[in-house]
């Protein structure tokens, strides 16, 4: 406890009342992000050009807006079957979509994507042509309608 002694000047130097530590010795743990905020934030990594609304989200899940507003409160999600939907729509894991831990996105393996398999395979004029075409599609992308 703070003695009255090093409470007076100090009182008298900002001119307000102290209050002594021991009454401030919570400390605020770190928020954590809710539901809703970690699947607008992969909405909008999948979709950079376009505005992450709870509107676009609930239209993603097959719920109403209110029902998506829902998920921003603590410990609220969607079902299961839902979160799916949206993992699959955005490209995350659904583990970091639940609970923000794991990687954001799965890894990728040759396995897993048959393009990459037969990739090995394709003759080296056949694999510039595609090469130029990535290109040309990063420096011109599609218009969406």
């Amino acid at each position: 406890m703070v003695s009255e002694n090093i409470r007076l000047p100090y009182n008298s130097a900002i001119g307000s009342p102290y209050t002594a530590f021991e009454q401030n010795q919570e400390v605020s743990k770190p928020k954590e992000r809710s539901f809703l905020e970690r699947a607008l934030e992969a909405l909008q990594r999948r979709y950079p050009r376009e505005r992450a609304t709870q509107v676009r989200l609930a239209k993603i899940a097959g719920v109403s807006q209110p029902a998506a507003r829902e998920w921003g409160l603590p410990d609220r999600a969607p079902d299961h079957a839902r979160v799916l939907k949206i993992a699959k729509e955005t490209g995350v894991c659904v583990e970091w979509l639940y609970t923000e831990r794991g990687p954001m996105y799965p890894p990728q393996s040759p396995e897993a994507d048959p393009f990459l398999k037969e990739w090995a395979n394709l003759d080296p004029a056949t694999r510039g042509d595609i090469e130029r075409y990535r290109d040309f599609l990063r420096t011109n992308p599609p218009k969406r309608q």
